[in-house]
């Protein structure tokens, strides 16, 4: 373990954003320092016995015992305390309550924790059971800035794992190795970290008397270890304390740098996960938009041949010596129908294949993250949709136009489940809430339009008698009507572009300031998290 430089960890935690507060942090340290004796921090689970063997320390070492010490079973230390005793401050701690739920267990263990992080000595005290349910947090507090000069453990109460150490002492002192060699495996301890076996009060002789004398425990010291422990603590009180202080600073704030890069990574595993998806969301985007435009495009380039076919159906019924109007709407019919029909398979083949390919993605979690994310910021910033455009052809018929867009409205129905679900099955293939059916409806209420322009038409026709419109004029008649018709099928047109727009929406959750916001956060937590690795390595 290299030395830390604290003042560039502060720099490089006024750059992050977060909960980091290096002045707060700072202050924190410089609080503790001001402790002039090395600090000795027992931790442990509320049932472990640190208070008795705090007790017993200060006893031995003919300290008073201060009034806050309690001897309890419960959880009866709730915030954390201290006395000098050989030449240290020796600190009492809450009681772990791992998994505990209520606020007073929360509140121990949260105290408990924050006070080891500052500490020249972290006594961890565990039952002749070892570590049960806190084997996990002291799992995670053996992170890499503990020594062997600064983490030591204590078995307490060590009469009770099931030996009486006066009946049989050397199956005692047997069952003390087994379980300092179970308790090394279980934590995954060096063989240099100093484990002490002890028992504090043999038979609990004084019970939770705050009042006891040492000598109730000479005829114990023999065998119940806490000579070795008292001895390795006044060493530490008697030796420099600049080491040990040191030492601690290195820890604090190492400790500090590495529950930050954890936060940083849980954030990059958050993140990337949505920066992939923005970005395949935003490639999707691209290739339905070409696509799409393509068959727009397609369609629309496809009107002049349309033009041409209806110019020639309406001067064929010009021609016929007496006209039939069946086969006349019939003609018309068959060439919008034809080009209506072969466009709008294009748009239905389009959208299945959004729609198979939105309901695959819609079974990623992350995709439905990046979905979130997106809803939030649009509800935030609400965007109106673009509503159909209606052309200004037509003039003559223009009201018309729109009289048969409100039509349509009509004959399409309420908004359904199917918006609120557009991978389903039932959605796949239709334009917006529109399914193929309910476009072909609307496609035949805009034939109200043509009739309008064929009423025109047939007007014009029954004049012909009067030789007052020649051939060329006709031609030209039909040409105009031509126009109006294939005017009338682009407004249509327009209506299932607008729709198919809307329904790609549904489904098209790329957002390029999204994309280009995630993308820099991940190369932000990315370039933070090598930092603090250099600071640490």
């Amino acid at each position: 373990m290299t030395d830390l430089d604290s003042n560039r960890v502060m720099e490089w935690l006024a750059t992050m954003p977060g909960e980091s507060n290096p002045s707060r942090l700072k202050s924190r340290w410089d609080d503790f320092n001001m402790f002039d004796k090395p600090v000795v921090t027992v931790f442990g689970s509320y049932d472990t016995g640190k208070s008795s063997l705090i007790r017993r320390i200060l006893v031995d070492a003919g300290t008073p015992v201060p009034g806050w010490l309690t001897i309890s079973g419960r959880h009866e230390t709730f915030e954390v305390n201290g006395v000098e005793c050989q030449g240290c401050l020796l600190r009492d701690t809450p009681g772990l309550a791992v998994g505990a739920e209520d606020v007073r267990g929360v509140a121990n263990t949260h105290a408990a924790v924050a006070a080891l992080e500052l500490t020249d000595i972290a006594i961890v005290v565990v039952s002749p059971q070892l570590a049960t349910g806190e084997r996990g947090l002291l799992r995670a507090l053996l992170d890499g800035t503990w020594t062997p000069r600064d983490l030591w453990f204590v078995v307490s109460r060590f009469d009770e794992a099931g030996i009486d150490p006066e009946d049989d002492l050397e199956g005692y002192f047997e069952l003390r190795d087994r379980k300092t060699a179970e308790l090394r495996e279980s934590l995954d301890l060096a063989a240099d970290f100093p484990i002490h076996v002890v028992v504090p009060d043999f038979a609990q002789f004084a019970g939770s008397s705050l009042s006891v004398e040492a000598a109730t425990w000479d005829d114990f010291r023999a065998w119940d270890g806490m000579n070795e422990l008292e001895q390795a603590i006044a060493h530490i009180g008697s030796s420099a304390l600049t080491h040990a202080r040191a030492a601690t600073e290195e820890r604090y704030w190492r400790r500090i740098l590495i529950r930050e890069v954890s936060r940083l990574k849980s954030q990059l595993a958050e993140a990337e996960p949505l920066a992939a998806e923005a970005e395949a969301a935003e490639s999707r985007h691209e290739h339905w938009s070409h696509e799409l435009r393509e068959i727009d495009l397609a369609a629309r380039a496809d009107l002049s041949a349309l033009r041409e076919k209806l110019t020639a159906v309406l001067l064929s019924d010009w021609e016929a010596a007496t006209g039939d109007r069946s086969l006349l709407l019939s003609g018309v019919e068959s060439a919008i129908s034809g080009w209506s029909d072969t466009y709008q398979q294009h748009v239905d083949r389009f959208l299945q294949s959004v729609g198979r390919a939105s309901a695959r993605q819609s079974g990623r979690q992350s995709w439905r993250n990046l979905q979130e994310i997106v809803t939030v910021i649009e509800e935030m910033e609400p965007t109106s949709i673009e509503s159909a455009r209606v052309g200004k052809h037509v003039k003559t018929v223009g009201g018309a136009v729109i009289a048969a867009l409100q039509d349509i409205s009509r004959v399409r129905p309420a908004k359904s489940a199917r918006m609120k679900n557009p991978g389903s099955e039932s959605s796949s293939g239709g334009v917006g809430d529109w399914s193929p059916s309910e476009v072909l409806a609307a496609a035949t209420a805009v034939w109200k339009l043509a009739q309008v322009v064929l009423d025109e038409w047939e007007d014009y026709r029954a004049a012909r008698e009067t030789a007052l419109h020649s051939e060329k004029l006709a031609k030209a008649r039909a040409e105009k009507l031509a126009v109006d018709l294939v005017a009338i099928a682009q407004t249509v047109w327009d209506k299932v572009m607008v729709e198919t727009e809307h329904r790609l929406r549904v489904v098209d959750f790329s957002k390029p300031e999204i994309t280009d916001g995630l993308r820099e956060s991940v190369d932000q937590l990315r370039k933070a998290i090598n930092a603090a690795e250099t600071l640490l390595a």
